[in-house]
């Protein structure tokens, strides 16, 4: 199960690739019943350490909602209403997901 959660740890980025790698990205999580809380989000391969897990898909938001991710860019707090899988990752005290932006990076083999 993917678990996250939004407390300050020690960040590490994702692995750095070209842009064009990013869109091409091979899905590597999907979503799935979750014995924990209704609906969960699941690695389908191995994700190693430092990997760029999936990067959150959406609308621009003003207002703040359940699916409402919040990133700082450019100095300034945006809102994003998601509208992929990423929805589902649940909260964590030992995550193995950080996120950072927009982008869901591991933090550990999952």
């Amino acid at each position: 199960m993917i678990r996250w959660s939004t407390s300050w740890y020690p960040l590490i980025a994702c692995q750095l690739r070209p842009l064009f790698l990013i869109k091409d990205l091979k899905m590597k999580v999907e979503s799935g019943e979750s014995r924990i809380h209704g609906t969960g989000l699941f690695s389908k391969d191995t994700i190693e350490e430092g990997e760029l897990v999936r990067v959150f898909e959406g609308t621009a938001a003003d207002e703040n909602d359940i699916h409402v991710l919040w990133y700082e860019e450019d100095d300034l707090w945006k809102g994003l209403s998601a509208h992929n899988e990423l929805n589902f990752a649940n909260h964590s005290k030992s995550p193995n997901v950080e996120v950072i932006g927009r982008e869901m990076c591991a933090l550990d083999e999952t």
